[in-house]
């Protein structure tokens, strides 16, 4: 990758460190830091690709390794704390 690229692959993730910085960890670390986009549009497309898949598909610790869908939609019991 160019200095070029490397910059602004840089700029277009500092953008996504503003807000919530805990909602935006996971997304970051998995996703943005991964990949040398080269575009914000082919930033934002990447990111909408892995908020579906972060709220569909991936399981979470915190919720016994249910998916956020699975909790909102009510699919499967959250386990009752002992």
């Amino acid at each position: 990758m160019s200095v070029h690229a490397a910059t602004r692959s840089i700029a277009i993730i500092a953008c996504l460190s503003s807000g919530s910085a805990r909602f935006w960890r996971s997304p970051k670390k998995e996703e943005a830091y991964r990949h040398a986009y080269e575009t914000v549009a082919e930033a934002k497309k990447g990111i909408a690709t892995y908020v579906c898949y972060f709220n569909e598909e991936r399981p979470h610790q915190g919720l016994d390794n249910l998916t956020l869908d699975d909790v909102y939609y009510r699919r499967k019991p959250l386990a009752k704390a002992a």
